[in-house]
């Protein structure tokens, strides 16, 4: 976990901090196999199940399967699936480890995703300070309710040579896919003059598909005194959809289609230096991250009433380009063994760009500015008394600029 900003590691760049999730390799010359169920009401049950085959001694490969589904707690009383808020997922993950000499590893992992959960119920509700009973079921009017179909996937190539003792070159390329559906009811039976009708019915489809490919150099120099990272990053996305609404009783229809364009090119690095001064005690970190991010995007919304034709209500093409230079500095001093305490000033950059949903051309034209931020932040960092008592302090402040909201 690492608080933000942060750019001059890895990866993108983040306003806000990164968490990483890193999952376990495969293990070589060893059978793994682990099975566990979860049950509960509403007919909750979940099962993970995972098996590990070695291939010799110096390749593996893991397969890991999830399957999850629960009964939502809105019975539909309408046609379609029996309930709204229905969860059933099923999601699977391959990875192969190889390790064909001391200085050289490959990690391959796949990973897909399926997501056929109904959309959730949408209650009428009085004004404040009025109450509402939370709701059993939905209208009868309400026809042909659909689950949400959902289906995300990616491949991740990991490579690392160990060019000697102090230094490592790592490849970490990577491709995802998304293909999403979603269908949501409003309000049918809420207007008790028209209940046959729902107040809107709106569909989403979209895709997406985005490229990755980074290099880092990881080392250490000058008898381990100066450990430090760098590399260069690339990414490109594509994403496409098309939304639609209906509003009853005039049968007004809006139609809207997108499709955006975004690539992202990165150079960082960061080092930490102890000199031999004051018995090894004190870190100085300097870092650093330029970007430079190419935003396209298109947007078009078509309305009609009663089956008349289509009026362009909004529409624009929009092209906008953001360069960046991110510094990082941190002076650290190590207190005792196990107690360190820091300064930090640090910028963060989070591009700008275009809003789909804006609500009017003009609007989305204008675009929005990139957002940035200085922090500010000292701390103490520290595990006492023989390592049972840990404590982590830090008061920090944040001046942000262009904040996106």
């Amino acid at each position: 976990v690492l608080r933000g900003p942060q750019g001059s590691l890895y990866g993108r760049n983040a306003t806000g901090g990164a968490i990483n999730f890193i999952t376990r390799a495969p293990a070589l010359g060893q059978f793994e196999f682990s099975q566990s169920l979860t049950s509960g009401n509403y007919n909750l049950l979940r099962s993970r199940t995972m098996v590990g085959v070695p291939l010799g001694e110096k390749a593996a490969v893991q397969l890991a399967y999830l399957n999850a589904g629960k009964h939502g707690f809105v019975k539909n009383e309408g046609t379609g699936k029996r309930r709204f808020g229905e969860q059933d997922r099923d999601a699977w993950q391959l990875s192969a480890l190889w390790e064909p000499t001391d200085a050289l590893q490959a990690r391959y992992s796949y990973d897909r995703s399926q997501i056929d959960d109904t959309s959730s119920f949408v209650a009428a509700v009085p004004l404040y300070p009025a109450q509402a009973k939370r709701p059993r079921h939905g209208s009868p009017y309400v026809q042909d309710l659909r689950p949400n179909d959902i289906t995300a996937q990616g491949h991740t190539l990991t490579l690392e040579w160990a060019l000697s003792d102090a230094l490592t070159l790592k490849s970490i390329s990577g491709y995802r896919k998304l293909d999403n559906e979603n269908f949501q009811n409003y309000l049918t039976g809420a207007n008790p003059a028209i209940p046959t009708m729902a107040l809107s019915l709106s569909t989403t489809r979209y895709g997406q598909d985005q490229k990755s490919q980074e290099f880092q150099l990881i080392g250490d120099a000058f008898d381990d005194r100066l450990e430090y990272v760098a590399g260069i990053y690339w990414f490109d996305e594509k994403a496409d959809g098309r939304g639609s609404s209906a509003t009853p009783p005039r049968r007004t229809v809006a139609s809207t289609t997108y499709r955006i364009e975004n690539t992202a090119y990165a150079v960082y690095a960061q080092g930490t230096y102890t000199p031999t001064v004051l018995d090894d005690r004190l870190h100085f970190t300097l870092g650093g991250r330029w970007s430079k991010d190419e935003r396209h995007s298109r947007v078009l919304e078509l309305t009609s009433t009663a089956g008349g034709p289509g009026v362009v209500t909004r529409q624009g093409d929009g092209n906008k380009d953001f360069n960046d230079f991110s510094p990082t500095a941190v002076l650290a001093y190590d207190l005792l063994e196990n107690t360190n305490v820091y300064a930090k000033v640090v910028k963060g950059y989070k591009t700008g760009g275009f809003n789909e949903r804006a609500s009017s051309s003009a609007r989305f034209a204008e675009g929005f500015d990139p957002e940035t931020l200085l922090s500010y932040e000292l701390g103490i960092k520290s595990e006492l008394w023989e390592r049972r008592l840990r404590v982590n302090a830090a008061v920090f402040r944040a001046d942000y600029k262009d904040i996106q909201i």
